[in-house]
């Protein structure tokens, strides 16, 4: 039974760029996003920049608008779009993400991304940077189609914590000396249930957090000298 996994978030963690507003906005664009959903979901997005919503509202909120705008769409044409736009966002991934996803491969460490974000374009960088195993949210398809509905949880306060607690689970896996990284209060859940944490460019609340808690804080500068460090 494996007990070297790493769970890590992708946006603000790896990457820094929104992967799935941006493509949400490649979307719209090309007529793949339902018209009536789409202001709803930028309005969102300003109102929680602007911090008059929490983060776990903001995503809670995030994930249902996302199902429902994609409501009778071709899932062949979103795969299709996911592709397309990808090559555009590859360069918003942390190069330190690929060089620290690379050493925790050569300590035979299992890697699984734990994101909230898209399946459809989340699961292209999971595979650059050499994953295991994806944790994203999923829409429901039928007869190739999309529902309207999300099947997933991961958009839920609790989701992540939900979702590695699943995904051990299933494979016959085990906790006892996995690792989570994270950058924010939706990642607090998932970092709480496994043995070692690392927590990387956090806000300053959730960095005071972290500390308090004895998690391990770094920064893109010195994330990939610390993971070396590590038996």
């Amino acid at each position: 039974m494996n007990d070297k996994i790493v769970f890590s978030d992708f946006y603000g963690t790896l990457s820094k760029g929104r992967i799935s507003s941006e493509f949400l906005d490649f979307l719209y664009e090309r007529k793949l996003y339902h018209e009536d959903f789409y202001p709803v979901q930028k309005s969102l997005v300003k109102r929680y920049n602007e911090g008059n919503i929490s983060y776990n509202d903001y995503m809670l909120i995030w994930g249902e608008l996302w199902a429902g705008g994609l409501k009778g769409r071709n899932s062949e044409d979103i795969t299709s779009a996911a592709k397309e736009f990808y090559p555009s966002f590859k360069d918003s991934i942390y190069p330190f993400a690929f060089e620290v996803m690379q050493i925790f491969k050569e300590k035979n460490h299992e890697l699984v991304l734990v994101s909230a974000g898209a399946h459809e374009v989340v699961s292209l960088a999971a595979k650059d940077l050499g994953m295991d195993g994806l944790l994203a949210t999923k829409c429901e398809i039928k007869k190739g189609k999309y529902t309207g509905d999300i099947i997933t949880k991961l958009h839920l306060p609790k989701g992540k914590e939900d979702a590695i607690t699943d995904y051990v689970h299933k494979n016959k896996l085990s906790l006892s000396n996995s690792l989570a990284m994270g950058d924010s209060e939706h990642d607090k859940c998932m970092l709480e249930v496994v043995p070692h944490q690392i927590v990387i460019n956090p806000t300053d609340s959730f960095a005071i957090y972290a500390k308090r808690r004895f998690w391990k804080v770094l920064t893109q500068d010195n994330v990939v000298e610390y993971v070396r460090s590590l038996e």
